[in-house]
């Protein structure tokens, strides 16, 4: 996770792409090991993340976001994370 803004983060994938990632208050659902009820206040710069929605030109509209990445998350639907 590189920056944190209003609805909307970046991060960089592990073959360096920088992607932006866009939230909605109404429709993002977040996972967080051990928090009850994460929401966008528990990502933070730094941490690891999955993201999971539509890719348009390294512009992810975030149906879902993992934090702590993928490690301990699974994804049952077969979803595959946008970055």
């Amino acid at each position: 996770m590189k920056s944190i803004g209003a609805n909307t983060f970046t991060l960089t994938t592990h073959s360096g792409t920088v992607v932006t990632v866009n939230v909605a208050t109404a429709t993002t659902t977040y996972q967080d090991r051990g928090v009850t009820a994460p929401t966008f206040a528990n990502v933070t710069v730094g941490s690891h993340v999955a993201v999971v929605g539509a890719d348009t030109a390294n512009t992810v509209a975030a149906t879902r976001v993992l934090i702590g990445g993928l490690g301990g998350h699974r994804f049952g639907s077969g979803i595959r994370p946008a970055a």
